[in-house]
């Protein structure tokens, strides 16, 4: 299988693979759930539901861009490529 298939099949998952900082990341996310929880001791039954609803709706929104940024960035490399090749062509003729 060439990377195109492997990637509509879903064998290559670029957005999953852990980067250079993937520590670094580990350990922000981390903070994160320790300062929510200790929010959500400080507030009552309707202030936990609008935080939950605040971090879904961050998720979502994160989840989204991610998306966008990703398909940016794979358009971007096959204009580079494309472009690559045709000055390659180009040179040739």
């Amino acid at each position: 299988m060439n990377s195109i298939q492997n990637l509509w099949y879903g064998n290559m998952r670029p957005a999953e693979e852990p980067g250079a900082n993937d520590k670094a990341c580990t350990k922000l996310w981390h903070n994160i759930y320790d300062k929510v929880e200790k929010l959500e001791e400080k507030l009552d039954e309707d202030e936990k539901s609008m935080l939950s609803r605040l971090i879904d709706d961050y998720n979502e929104v994160f989840c989204d861009e991610r998306e966008d940024s990703f398909a940016k960035g794979f358009s971007l490399g096959l204009r580079l490529a494309a472009e690559a090749f045709c000055l390659t062509y180009e040179e040739r003729e």
